[in-house]
């Protein structure tokens, strides 16, 4: 029997949630563009984007299809997880391995190991990248 995620919605509802998630890629695309993170114009950059959102926007309305979340906050999860591009798909891998950690005890949930490369805490991570951004929009004004 076919799983009830694509069948219940209507063809409009899946297309304004895809056009949502590949805008998030925009977006990001386009802020990466002002802090002069890229080139003035990628047709490869914006096509990893894009592919990118896609793909978390995918995943992200099946994590809110599967716990039944109200369309309206479904959106919002997507448009938010779309537009965090990759750092979702992270934050995805760190919430998994922190639950399966918690099972089999194999997982110290300050500290996050990505395929043996580093060993350092998340939150450190994400708030040196947050401050990185800060600093590049202080030093375009």
């Amino acid at each position: 029997m076919p799983d009830k995620a694509m069948i219940n919605y209507e063809h409009f509802t899946i297309f304004w949630l895809t056009a949502l998630s590949l805008m998030g890629g925009c977006v990001q695309y386009v802020r990466k563009v002002n802090l002069g993170l890229i080139a003035k114009f990628s047709i490869a950059e914006l096509v990893g984007e894009l592919a990118i959102s896609g793909f978390v926007g995918f995943m992200s309305f099946l994590l809110c299809d599967m716990y039944e979340v109200d369309l309206r906050m479904t959106g919002v999860f997507i448009g938010m997880t779309s537009y965090m591009g990759s750092r979702s798909i992270f934050l995805f891998e760190y919430y998994f391995k922190r639950k399966i950690g918690a099972i089999t005890g194999d997982f110290d949930p300050d500290t996050l190991k990505i395929d043996g490369i580093n060993n350092k805490p998340v939150e450190n991570e994400l708030i040196t990248e947050l401050r990185n951004e800060i600093e590049l929009l202080k030093q375009k004004d």
